[in-house]
């Protein structure tokens, strides 16, 4: 049994110490800091009191938040200096969006917001540690302190540890005295409309920076929409004003062809027109050598149409080409041309070829 006991001891000695070593080995490890380890701690805001005590209870937590190591905290002066630098009026901020604004500014994880208020003569305080990032209050922490106004840091310090997770004891109750018994009740009953008045306030801005951030995510989307309109309104426009010079250079092309065609139309009908003058006069002048030439010979023309009766359907020399009636008639079987001098004169078939020959000019359609 005591060889059995004496093991025991031994292997719980040795799992202590593994244990031991791998605590210390893990504390030993350095840790990697981003930017959720950086916290900016602000004044706290005193609803009812005295307002000189916010800065004071601030400092307190900020020594608290050192102290821990858990954060690395951003020291009053570089905010200011930072903030001042970006115009940024830190006095008065006490929204959760407009802390959250400031977080961003400062380029911190986290944001610790406080506040403090009296009722009778008891101080109730807050502590909010809030995301950057999410805007959310990702802890809360709040004490009470029926004490003197110096007594404050106390609490303060409490409150600090509280936020970061750590136990605390609260100081002991003092036994009330009897005489005083109903205002402790009443002073208890304040206490607990205080913290519920704080955690309300504490929703509200939850909701008022929730609905802040709908409606930039609407405002975001309506921007968005707006763009795409205006996008697809000058798509629009500049496919209508491709569509217009297209069409302003189909129409001066066309009016270019129908201008060329008149040109064409017109100085082919004057070269028709010139032509036909020229046709006309050459006619007129084979029209009048051939009369002159007739005169010269003694015969008599005449352009006048023969009458079918005159012209006997007895040839009485055939020719080939030329038929001679015994009416006197010379006709030309392929133009259908007739001379005719009449019964006074005596044509003979020779003098016929040779004036048919002289008189037709475009061809034929006509007798002499």
């Amino acid at each position: 049994m005591k060889k059995a006991m004496s093991c025991f001891f031994a292997l719980l000695s040795i799992i202590l110490s593994a244990s031991g070593a791998l605590s210390a080995e893990k504390k030993n490890k350095p840790e990697i800091k981003t930017v959720d380890n950086y916290v900016a701690i602000f004044d706290f805001e005193v609803t009812t009191g005295d307002q000189g005590i916010s800065r004071p209870l601030t400092e307190s937590v900020r020594r608290e938040l050192v102290m821990s190591g858990k954060y690395e905290v951003i020291d009053r002066g570089n905010m200011n200096k930072i903030l001042g630098e970006q115009k940024f009026q830190l006095t008065g901020c006490v929204a959760q969006e407009c802390i959250v604004d400031a977080g961003q500014l400062l380029g911190v994880g986290k944001i610790i917001s406080g506040t403090v208020s009296i009722v009778g003569k008891t101080y109730y305080l807050t502590l909010s540690l809030i995301s950057v990032k999410t805007g959310k209050i990702e802890n809360v922490a709040e004490d009470t302190c029926r004490c003197e106004i110096d007594e404050l840091l106390g609490s303060t310090k409490r409150l600090a540890k509280k936020l970061l997770g750590e136990q605390v004891e609260q100081p002991a109750a003092t036994a009330p005295k009897p005489a005083i018994v109903a205002e402790s009740k009443a002073e208890t009953e304040a206490t607990s409309k205080a913290k519920a008045e704080a955690e309300q306030i504490a929703r509200a801005k939850a909701e008022a920076i929730a609905r802040a951030k709908a409606k930039e995510i609407e405002k975001a989307k309506a921007e968005q929409i707006a763009k795409a309109k205006a996008e697809e309104t000058a798509k629009a426009k500049a496919e209508e004003i491709e569509k217009a010079k297209a069409e302003q250079v189909a129409k001066a092309k066309a009016e270019e062809i129908v201008k060329a065609k008149t040109k064409a139309d017109a100085a082919a009908k004057a070269e028709a027109i010139a032509k036909a003058e020229e046709t006309f006069k050459a006619k007129a002048e084979h029209i009048a050598k051939a009369k002159a030439e007739a005169k010269q010979h003694g015969l008599k023309a005449t352009t006048a149409a023969i009458d079918p009766a005159v012209v006997s359907t007895k040839i009485v020399a055939p020719d080939g080409r030329f038929e001679k009636f015994a009416s006197g008639v010379v006709r030309d079987t392929q133009s259908g041309l007739d001379w005719y001098a009449g019964p006074d004169k005596n044509t003979s078939q020779a003098d016929a070829k040779h004036w048919i020959a002289g008189l037709r000019v475009d061809g034929g359609g006509w007798r002499m």
